[in-house]
């Protein structure tokens, strides 16, 4: 199989955890030095407890160190349970990687109304830390997939002045894009030097202009 480098600092891996039963089922992506976060999240009424979770950690901070994704259950409608949950995922990945809990974001994508396996999921995690490498794209990218027919993922290298820099994308997403990426996951990783008000602007520009005026559903 093609191996497909991350940009400069980012690790990534994908495994089969058990939460499936055939396909990649979780995924981590980690970079080797606290970066710089912006996020967008759909504005549905409904949202999962990974969701929440996320929005509640990038109040606190815009630097993060990983972030950890399941796919075959949303953790959704999961009540305290499944926001518990949700943070159990974080403190298990941040103490595998050696980095701060606050560091870890979480997602979830698959089955709606049920309870996340954590104990296959906690297991998974320290499995799935260990084959961290700058090739793992194509594992992480096939361990987000749900209802996907492939795996969904771009990359770009550009000159910036006198320095060559790399920008990868990696999606899931097959159906209830809306509203604004309702079920949907996209993670773009880069090693270009940017403020936090430039890529704010970027992404939001950019979503707004792409994820945000697909539909499926209508």
């Amino acid at each position: 199989m093609e191996k497909i480098k991350l940009p400069k600092g980012f690790l990534a891996n994908g495994i089969h955890s058990g939460v499936k039963k055939k396909r990649k089922d979780l995924a981590l992506f980690y970079s080797l030095k606290p970066c710089k976060i912006v996020a967008v999240f759909t504005r549905n009424l409904v949202k999962a407890a990974p969701v929440k979770l996320a929005m509640e950690t990038l109040q606190k901070t815009n630097e993060v160190r990983a972030v950890i994704v399941n796919s075959g259950n949303a953790n959704c409608m999961t009540g305290k349970k499944g926001f518990a949950d949700a943070k159990k995922m974080a403190k298990k990945t941040a103490e595998v990687l050696g980095v701060k809990e606050n560091e870890v974001l979480v997602s979830s994508t698959g089955v709606i109304g049920k309870l996340l396996d954590m104990p296959t999921i906690l297991k998974g995690i320290k499995r799935l830390a260990t084959g961290l490498s700058d090739t793992g794209t194509i594992d992480a990218a096939d361990g987000i997939i749900t209802t996907d027919k492939f795996r969904k993922l771009a990359l770009r290298k550009f000159s910036i002045g006198d320095k060559t820099v790399t920008m990868i994308g990696i999606a899931k997403g097959a159906g209830m894009i809306n509203p604004n990426m309702a079920t949907m996951l996209a993670y773009i990783m880069t090693d270009v030097k940017i403020t936090q008000g430039a890529l704010h602007k970027a992404l939001v520009d950019s979503n707004e202009k792409s994820f945000n005026a697909i539909t499926v559903d209508g």
